[in-house]
């Protein structure tokens, strides 16, 4: 049940290639730097740009200026990085997705505004309350 078949559709992501051979989906972050590095290298230069070393962002995405952009990090085509938001890297930002205000991303997968029914994959990591770190899935 929680295979990526099961969960994902591959077709609808710049990563598709970090998932093959695969079969659960949290498998995908062993070495997610070097795949997110070594994607960013052959992205095509006419839609993507590498604003920082190891940052590659869409020419049609959105980044407010008070986003802060670690690496390793792609930010696909379309995609919303909105005020304050914070992201660690070790993530890819799927087409179309909005990373809200004050949100943190870290060792993530944001999956596009399309995929499976039940709507995009994202794991993230909220402040901090209580010297506890919540994961959400």
């Amino acid at each position: 049940m929680l295979r990526i078949e099961n969960l994902l559709d591959l077709e609808q992501t710049i990563a598709k290639s970090f998932f093959e051979g695969l079969t659960y989906p949290w498998e995908v972050f062993e070495g997610l730097d070097e795949k997110i590095i070594a994607l960013g290298k052959v992205l095509p230069k006419d839609r993507f740009e590498e604003r920082a070393p190891h940052v590659w962002v869409a020419k049609s995405a959105k980044v407010a200026p008070t986003a802060y952009l670690g690496a390793p990090l792609i930010i696909d085509e379309e995609a919303e990085i909105r005020h304050c938001a914070f992201i660690r890297g070790s993530a890819v930002v799927g087409k179309g997705t909005v990373v809200g205000n004050s949100t943190e991303l870290k060792s993530s997968r944001a999956y596009s505004r399309f995929g499976k029914e039940w709507g995009p994959f994202l794991l993230r990591y909220p402040c901090q309350k209580s010297g506890r770190r919540r994961k959400w899935a």
